[in-house]
């Protein structure tokens, strides 16, 4: 019996052995390869960044010794000329219907004034009591109250107050006699004589037909200080003018009248009459600026003329048609690794939210957000502001930072989760010396289960295996498998390192000092940056020991779509002598401050672009570079040294559950 037991148990730590590859007890749980794989897919995300491009060049080519002829430039100048007469005769047309329009409120505005001491004993003039430019209403009838009647406006002792309605209305004797009869009958006389008799002196509003049959009786009045009750008007005129009864000499009266106040966009003078007045006089000046440039033209070309340069041109090149721009966008993508949600804190403070401007930083209103781990090189691509001049100096592409969103798998929206850049105290959290950087967008809750864990690189070992997800030429969760080549290897150490030594700043110096981590999962370049690297072996199993930085395999294919926008481009320029490349980069905001366009269409493979484009083939060629395809050079960064900086930047290792710095490294 006893030999059977031994027999067994030398079986069993047979079997276990050879089972250690494949399986390695963490927390007391069996973890298998395939587990493994299933938690690196699932944390892994895909980085998109929508990049605006503008591309300026020359609307003419280079013209091959072509004369340049006084006839030419006057043929020119003729079209642009024939232009902006046109454009001058709308503008006046413009402000012709400007001028036209009714400058006056419909409504009346009160006007009331104690203590006025009258310059005339019979005539008040409103207009002295109002400093600002209004219109007193016409279609007022001076009246008293009398009895009611039905009078015969044709017998003669009515003759004058017809003629009185027919001037003061502007209307025929036959209408002024029916209005006589209505006020007769309501109880009114306009009789200058009654009036002046009567205590009860009342002031009538018509509308603009003078029809009504009940008009609006107005509380207009002038009476003495301390008499209060007689109304002291016999007599209006529409130019603002109380005819009044005889006021004693040393007398103050108390005026209420109404007036039409000037509409708000005539006072002063109307913005939309300064516009259209500007527009004018900026037209006549560029029409003199044409003619007087005329013989400086035709000068200078008779000069040799030297080749023309794109970065030297100006807001007035694109204004006269010279250069041509046009908004062009890219899409990019790279990796990342979620780590977890965290909560955000009052030191995760940025310079806010400003997608449109070309700040691509967190919003603080969010109570949580998902934590993207990925190089420091594809962060940048939202924070990056580029020129970039084609060497015959024909075509200039100013880059933009691109606009950053994660996808989390293939079925993903084609725009994904919009992200940031994590800023913590003002500094985004970027470290070109570890090639990493910190991404966050909205928070998925049944995605925190997913979350990665981060291992120790320093118990990993050379031909460990290991595991790297990524999304090479925009696939999604490309998986391969490899082992460690070098976990301390940099490519200073290289034989032919001086070469290139000269030229490092200290930036570069550590970021290629610290890229270290060598091994052989065959991936590919283009889509893979920020991928994370999984132990499959020892104690790291099942964690992140290192992030993807470097491959030098393949180039990417690119994607991209043209859309021509010169016109809108042009007019954000301000400044006749402002050069297109010293334009701040918010006036090129402004043009992509609109919600992203999701109709735009990605199609234009990077071969056909470059056909279109050839000058784009020396951008891509220095953006991407010259890489050689060498099977098995995937380089990074290992992860002690990420969680060293991010640790130091201020993230919690116990809120994403890896182990923190040991006190011994303070004391290095």
């Amino acid at each position: 019996m006893k030999k059977i037991f031994l027999v067994l148990g030398v079986a069993c730590l047979v079997f276990v052995g050879m089972a250690y590859n494949k399986y390695v007890i963490q927390d007391d749980i069996f973890v298998t390869t395939e587990d493994v794989m299933k938690q690196a897919r699932r944390s892994s995300v895909q980085t998109v960044f929508h990049i605006p491009v503008i591309r300026a060049s020359f609307t003419a080519p280079l013209p091959e010794e072509e004369e340049f002829t006084k006839e030419i430039v006057e043929d020119m100048l003729k079209e642009r000329e024939e232009k902006i007469k046109e454009d001058i005769e709308e503008a006046k047309k413009a402000l012709k219907e400007e001028l036209n329009e009714e400058r006056y409120e419909s409504s009346l505005t009160k006007l009331e004034k104690w203590g006025y001491e009258p310059p005339s004993a019979t005539f008040i003039p409103l207009g002295a009591l109002i400093d600002e430019d209004v219109k007193f209403p016409d279609r007022i009838l001076v009246t008293c109250k009398i009895e009611e009647e039905e009078i015969d406006p044709y017998k003669k002792e009515y003759a004058e107050d017809v003629l009185t309605i027919s001037t003061t209305a502007d209307v025929s004797p036959d209408t002024a006699k029916h209005i006589l009869i209505n006020l007769r009958s309501k109880g009114y006389s306009i009789s200058k004589d009654e009036i002046k008799k009567s205590e009860n002196v009342q002031l009538l509003y018509f509308s603009p037909d003078w029809s009504d049959s009940y008009p609006t009786r107005l509380n207009w009045k002038v009476a003495l200080e301390g008499e209060e009750e007689t109304n002291l008007i016999v007599g209006y005129d529409c130019r603002g003018i109380f005819e009044t009864k005889p006021i004693p000499e040393g007398r103050k009266v108390h005026v209420i009248a109404g007036y039409h106040e000037l509409k708000d966009k005539f006072k002063e003078k109307s913005h939309e009459i300064k516009k259209l007045e500007q527009k004018i006089e900026s037209l006549e000046e560029d029409k003199e600026e044409l003619q007087e440039a005329l013989e400086e033209m035709i000068e200078e070309k008779k000069e040799e003329e030297e080749k023309r340069d794109i970065s030297q041109a100006t807001y007035m090149d694109v204004r006269y048609g010279r250069v041509q721009l046009e908004y062009l966008q890219f899409i990019s993508s790279a990796s990342g690794t979620f780590l977890g949600n965290t909560k955000a804190r009052e030191d995760f403070y940025g310079l806010g939210s400003l997608r449109g401007w070309g700040w691509y930083r967190h919003d603080l209103e969010l109570e949580k957000m998902g934590v993207i781990l990925t190089n420091a090189h594809v962060v940048d691509m939202a924070r990056a502001f580029e020129m970039y001049i084609s060497a015959d100096k024909e075509v200039m592409l100013i880059v933009l930072p691109g606009k950053p969103f994660i996808r989390y798998t293939k079925d993903s929206d084609f725009f994904g989760s919009p992200a940031s850049t994590l800023a913590i105290d003002d500094e985004t959290v970027i470290s070109w010396d570890f090639d990493c950087g910190i991404m966050i967008t909205s928070p998925v809750p049944q995605y925190e289960k997913f979350k990665a864990s981060l291992g120790d690189s320093d118990l990993v070992e050379e031909g460990d295996n290991v595991l790297m997800v990524g999304n090479p030429a925009g696939m999604q969760k490309y998986t391969t498998e490899g082992v460690v080549s070098q976990t301390n290897f940099s490519m200073l150490d290289r034989l032919d390192s001086d070469y290139f030594l000269q030229y490092l700043n200290k930036l570069s110096y550590n970021y290629i000092k610290n890229s270290s981590f060598w091994f052989d999962t065959p991936i590919g370049t283009g889509g893979t940056s920020g991928s994370a690297v999984w132990s499959l072996d020892g104690p790291n199993k099942g964690k992140i020991i290192a992030i993807h930085n470097m491959g030098l395999v393949t180039r990417h294919t690119f994607f991209g779509a043209v859309d021509d926008c010169s016109d809108d481009v042009g007019y954000l320029l301000s400044g006749s002598d402002k050069r297109i490349a010293d334009s701040e980069v918010k006036d090129f905001a402004k043009l992509l401050d609109k919600r992203f366009d999701k109709s735009v269409s990605y199609s234009t493979r990077y071969d056909d672009f470059i056909e279109k484009f050839p000058t784009f083939k020396d951008f891509f060629e220095e953006k991407c570079g010259g890489y050689q395809e060498l099977s098995g050079m995937n380089g990074g960064v290992p992860i002690n040294k990420i969680k060293q900086y991010l640790q130091e930047r201020g993230l919690n290792p116990d809120e994403f559950d890896w182990e923190g710095l040991k006190d011994e490294y303070f004391e290095k």
